[in-house]
């Protein structure tokens, strides 16, 4: 679970493009953890991801579903053909709820210092995993975010940034 103050919700686009990246990072440590599922730090790494799958990405997710995405609805131009792109992105938000399930049991064994019977298959699994994560991020940044950018004005970032801190239980 990550520590959030005030300041950081000042600017909830940029919230969003950090949260990307901090979960970027996660993705990296599943994809090191995929290929050393036994080394030294392993145990450690799966329970942070373990933590991250279970805390922090829903709430991310719901950024994103309850808040922007219907804002970003409400605020773009017809001609801005963002509600299939939007569409695309809520169907992956609900395949992501269904690819990390998969992932908890092997990262829980890992965290409990246990062998996993099928490392390979897990392999394969978190990069998977991975690449699509890559690619919906890139969507996000690419698209999403710079039209928010430039639809959302002052109030819609206030309440954006309540709404993300209010989900992080952080006073804004």
């Amino acid at each position: 679970m990550t520590d959030y103050e005030v300041a950081d919700f000042a600017d909830p686009i940029g919230f969003i493009y950090t949260e990307h990246e901090r979960i970027r990072r996660q993705w990296d440590a599943l994809l090191l953890l995929a290929d050393a599922p036994d080394a030294a730090a392993a145990a450690g790494i799966a329970r942070a991801l373990v933590d991250f799958l279970a805390d922090d990405l829903p709430k991310h997710v719901a950024d994103e579903e309850a808040d922007m995405f219907p804002l970003l609805e409400a605020r773009a131009l017809p001609d801005d053909g963002i509600r299939p792109v939007l569409a695309l992105l809520r169907a992956e938000h609900r395949e992501d709820v269904e690819l990390g399930g998969p992932l908890a049991r092997p990262l829980e064994a890992i965290a409990a210092g246990a062998q996993l019977p099928e490392p390979e298959l897990f392999r394969a699994y978190a990069r998977a995993v991975v690449t699509l994560q890559r690619r919906h991020h890139l969507l996000e940044n690419n698209v999403v975010l710079p039209l928010a950018f430039d639809r959302f004005d002052d109030a819609d970032m206030a309440d954006l940034g309540r709404r993300f801190a209010a989900r992080r239980a952080v006073d804004a």
